[in-house]
């Protein structure tokens, strides 16, 4: 009986990865736009907005690998993440618990098809175009 409720429960999780994954392949689903102001980062139909004024710079992140609250592996995971101005205000959800724990403001959860350095080397393009003019 066990055995069978698990089989269930494996097949249901299962689903909700592959509805998960079939969703980022609908319109609008994740994108990145960016324009004079800012950029928009999108995932999942879940936007986040950031000015380029309240950012200091975006680098690349070297997250290690944690299953349960444990490192696995000697891997690490590449994203691009921000920092950004203390001076500034934002209203991002995660800012202050991301900087506590991982010691950054911002985490783009995917790089859009771009390595993590020539993302994270675009977006300081951008953002030191386009900074001053805010």
């Amino acid at each position: 009986m066990l055995g069978a409720v698990m089989g269930w429960f494996l097949l249901f999780c299962s689903l909700v990865w592959v509805v998960v994954g079939i969703l980022n392949f609908l319109p609008a689903a994740c994108y990145l736009q960016l324009d004079e102001e800012g950029l928009t980062s999108c995932v999942i139909f879940m936007r986040e907005r950031v000015l380029w004024r309240q950012v200091i710079r975006f680098r690349v992140f070297r997250m290690p690998i944690v299953y349960a609250g444990r490192k696995i592996g000697t891997g690490f995971l590449r994203h691009v993440v921000a920092d950004l101005d203390p001076n500034e205000q934002t209203d991002l959800k995660h800012r202050a618990q991301n900087r506590r724990k991982w010691g950054f403001d911002l985490f783009l959860a995917t790089n859009y098809g771009l390595s993590s350095e020539g993302l994270a080397e675009l977006l300081n393009k951008w953002r030191e175009a386009n900074a001053s003019r805010n």
